[in-house]
């Protein structure tokens, strides 16, 4: 605050009051919703404000406080469908209040940035050309718009969403935005890697189906070296346990069985 006390000093009075900049309240009415010509209001009132402030004995307090109160609305303002130019004619209002107050921006990283907007369009009014001439197909235009939503506004701090047959623009931390796309990234990458896993266990299955399906159900049991006498149907009838060899129990011969059936069924699923 040393700064503003040096600088907002009764020397500079008269200078600051004729630099607050002028406001139209009535701008293009037309095209403005209540919520626009709220937020203009409230500009109005603010410059009104400030000016009384600065009046009496350079209140800088006051003022500043009621600048801040108009950011903070503007901010709120800004989570809605807002108007880029009433936002603009706000920006330079407080941003030249600020400057008063000793706080200067610097030019140069909005002139960048404007220019980096500029080649934006330009690149986008490229491809347009492009689709209009025939070069490219409809495909690529649409392409070209969710470029444009998706890498091309978030770095300047917007982000477009389409809403019911309408886009909506709202203003966006870009770092938070990053991290929110990693995050979505991770996740689909995740999802993407399960649906590939869980696709290989399918093919591996249905592979060693296939190479199952091969061999006839009277000789799926013949290869395994436990069973060393079979029946007519190939059902093993006797097995080796130790150093003898002994008759296959009921219980196992069920279930050789029910393989044998299900076998079978693999073989006619094939055979087709």
């Amino acid at each position: 605050m040393m700064i503003i006390r040096i600088i907002v000093t009764k020397c500079y009075q008269q200078n600051v009051i004729n630099n607050i900049s002028t406001i139209d309240k009535q701008v293009s009415p037309p095209e403005l919703l209540p919520a626009d010509m709220k937020l203009i209001e409230s500009m109005v009132n603010t410059k009104q404000a400030v000016k009384k402030a600065y009046a009496a004995n350079f209140d800088y307090s006051t003022g500043f406080m009621a600048i801040l109160s108009l950011l903070e609305e503007t901010k709120q303002y800004m989570q809605t469908a807002f108007k880029p130019y009433v936002v603009h004619q706000l920006k330079n209002f407080i941003q030249a209040q600020l400057e008063v107050l000793g706080l200067v921006f610097s030019k140069n990283s909005e002139e960048n940035s404007s220019l980096e907007v500029v080649k934006l369009l330009s690149e986008f009014r490229t491809t347009v050309k492009q689709i209009a001439t025939g070069e490219l197909t409809k495909v690529a235009l649409l392409k070209a718009c969710d470029d444009v939503r998706d890498n091309g506004l978030p770095p300047f701090g917007f982000q477009i969403e389409d809403k019911a047959g309408e886009s909506v623009v709202k203003t966006i931390n870009y770092q938070e935005f990053l991290k929110n796309q990693q995050r979505e990234l991770l996740l689909k990458q995740e999802k993407e890697e399960k649906v590939r896993l869980q696709n290989l266990e399918k093919q591996k299955k249905l592979e060693e189906e296939m190479r199952l399906a091969q061999i006839p159900a009277s000789e799926m049991f013949k290869s395994m070296p436990e069973y060393t006498e079979f029946d007519a149907n190939g059902i093993p009838t006797k097995m080796k346990e130790g150093e003898e060899i002994v008759e296959v129990p009921k219980s196992k011969t069920k279930k050789l069985q029910k393989d044998q059936e299900l076998r079978k069924k693999l073989n006619e699923k094939y055979a087709k």
